[in-house]
């Protein structure tokens, strides 16, 4: 995992932010597959989807099936994270990272990235509840 985590760390250091959803989306999906750690890659998932949409970048679909598949593995909701603040503390012990400023510098109007969180949770908690019924 450290490798994951240094992949994140040097994509901060290079200041681009679709790297940066990228390196989320990818931990995200290293931490359902080697870890079974759900609640982690469902937050990891929900950053790169809230990054790419903020930025206007493609995937942001993509990471939202991903973390609503995350969410189908759990067969909990509650562990997506509501708001900036709990998707931020989620993700935020990984050295060299800090997922609350990039949200800030991608939309400094804070209720701006809320909302888009908020909707993009409705999108997974939707996907996630909608392939449970197609079992």
């Amino acid at each position: 995992m450290q490798l994951q985590y240094d992949a994140l760390r040097y994509k901060y250091l290079a200041g681009d932010m679709i790297q940066i959803a990228d390196s989320y989306h990818n931990l995200g999906t290293y931490l359902i597959v080697r870890f079974r750690q759900p609640g982690r890659a469902v937050a990891c998932h929900l950053a790169a989807a809230l990054v790419r949409t903020l930025t206007g970048a493609m995937g942001a679909d993509e990471s939202a099936r991903a973390a609503a598949g995350d969410v189908r593995i759990s067969g909990q909701d509650t562990i997506v994270p509501q708001d900036l603040t709990a998707l931020c503390h989620e993700v935020g012990d990984i050295p060299g990272t800090d997922l609350a400023s990039v949200f800030l510098k991608l939309s400094p109007a804070s209720e701006t990235a809320e909302q888009a969180l908020s909707n993009l949770t409705a999108k997974v908690k939707s996907l996630a509840a909608n392939s449970e019924r197609d079992r």
